[in-house]
């Protein structure tokens, strides 16, 4: 049985590499679910292959107007719904139906990093790779621009978005 359509879509936080397990939970119990994947190429030693993996690795979706602290609490690899302030967060349904019409369209995509200007950034490959950066601000899709400190100087340069990652702040 499948409760009904109205309620809310919420994210739920779940174990790494849980994802499909409780997506397969979600739906025994006849929650409305959604667990965006996407196909992508793993190398192993003696093989590559294309795999489904889920699109926001820790998180699968779930529609419900009843509670869901009752699922959360018995659901193994759960960790907790997504909140602000100490209140649920829904995730508004134009953002599901956006997602869900992207996975089931025919064009390729995939997930990018999610970078706001002001933030440092280190480049993890190409030429550029070791540098450390601020963002400055977003050009184009995938695109985005940070400033290198060379010779204590500052100079801007177009990089992709896959190729940095965010630097965390160091606790203190």
């Amino acid at each position: 049985m499948l409760f009904s359509d109205t309620g809310s879509w919420f994210a739920l936080q779940v174990l790494p590499r849980h994802e499909k397990s409780v997506d397969k939970t979600l739906e025994y119990r006849g929650y409305k679910h959604f667990l965006p994947t996407c196909r992508v190429r793993r190398r192993w030693s003696d093989r590559v292959r294309v795999v489904e993996e889920p699109l926001f690795p820790g998180y699968v979706f779930c529609k419900s107007q009843r509670n869901l602290m009752e699922v959360i609490r018995d659901s193994p690899g759960i960790v907790r719904m997504v909140s602000f302030g100490g209140r649920p967060q829904p995730v508004p349904d134009r953002e599901i139906e956006a997602l869900q019409q992207i996975v089931r369209g025919k064009r390729e995509y995939s997930a990018v990093p999610y970078f706001r200007a002001g933030q440092k950034v280190q480049v993890i490959s190409g030429p550029l790779t070791g540098i450390s950066g601020i963002i400055t601000q977003f050009k184009k899709r995938d695109r985005l621009v940070i400033s290198l400190d060379v010779i204590m100087k500052s100079i801007s340069v177009e990089i992709d978005g896959s190729e940095v990652t965010l630097v965390q702040a160091a606790a203190g």
